[in-house]
């Protein structure tokens, strides 16, 4: 009994696998893969769109930052002169919170941009490769086309040569009357 099952399961699936060929179309699949990969670029320059607005705003937080040790530093001197040593500490220490900010900032920065251009020459092959494929899928698909009519005609050639063919009622028509 599990041997029949087995050779009914096999038989399905040479069926299926069958079927799946007849239904294959490599020119639309080849356009759909195409449209696949132009929203998934459309999808990566949105993304890069949002990583180049997140580094103009950590430029603007770095700008800051920098007003601010150049700030508190004028407050450090002002203070030594005033022989404010308190106020002096206190504005030194301001500066070096400002100054880690301000690093910190600046490395997400240098970062980001090096992450944007890496990013923005991915996105370039990208569309490269797509727009070659677009140019080929006319090329592929006018050979496809011309490949199967080869086949229908070849197709239609054998059988114009079989018996039951029309043009065979003709040659048959023919021997009867030569035959006469």
């Amino acid at each position: 009994m599990a041997g029949l099952l087995k050779s009914f399961t096999n038989l399905i699936r040479g069926k299926s696998q069958e079927l799946a060929k007849q239904m294959a179309d490599p020119v639309r699949d080849s356009k759909l893969a195409i449209q696949d990969s132009e929203k998934l670029i459309a999808d990566f320059t949105s993304r890069i769109a949002k990583l180049i607005a997140q580094t103009k705003s950590l430029k603007r937080d770095q700008k800051e930052a920098e007003a601010d040790v150049n700030k508190y530093q004028g407050f450090a001197q002002r203070a030594a002169d005033a022989k404010s040593i308190d106020d002096a500490r206190s504005s030194l220490e301001l500066k070096g919170q400002a100054q880690t900010r301000l690093d910190g900032l600046s490395g997400e920065i240098t970062r980001n941009d090096q992450l944007v251009k890496n990013l923005r020459d991915q996105l370039s092959k990208a569309r490269a490769k797509v727009a070659s494929a677009k140019r080929n899928v006319v090329n592929l698909e006018a050979r496809f086309e011309g490949a199967k009519v080869r086949q229908e005609l070849a197709k239609a050639s054998s059988e114009f040569n079989t018996g039951d063919s029309p043009l065979a009622a003709l040659d048959d028509l023919e021997k009867s009357v030569n035959a006469k």
